[in-house]
């Protein structure tokens, strides 16, 4: 296609500005929509690889087994689930934890 038609082609598909404003607003909102996917499958993963981690080290040197583990990794993913959902905060979990004299970076 030459440079030619491509330019009689968008001046066909944008005839007016509200066409091409509408466009560019439902562009900007699916791009939202992607960013919020991408930070939910990030936690997500993030959320595995630490509960990996988590449960390796509960098993290798706490004696975490078959009764106890699945038990604390459930309540985890659930926790996790809760940040993913926005249902809970991590700066309020944070502060609790500080209120019991736990302090995370």
């Amino acid at each position: 296609m030459d440079k030619r038609k491509v330019l009689r082609e968008i001046r066909k598909r944008w005839d007016n500005p509200e066409k091409l404003f509408q466009y560019l607003i439902d562009l900007d909102k699916q791009e939202e929509v992607n960013r919020e996917i991408l930070r939910k499958n990030v936690m997500k993963e993030t959320a595995e690889n630490y509960s990996i981690a988590l449960a390796y080290t509960l098993n290798y040197k706490y004696g975490f087994g078959k009764k106890r583990l699945p038990e604390v990794l459930d309540n985890i993913m659930y926790t996790f689930d809760c940040f993913i959902s926005g249902h809970l905060n991590l700066e309020d979990c944070k502060e609790e934890l500080k209120k019991a004299g736990i302090n995370i970076l």
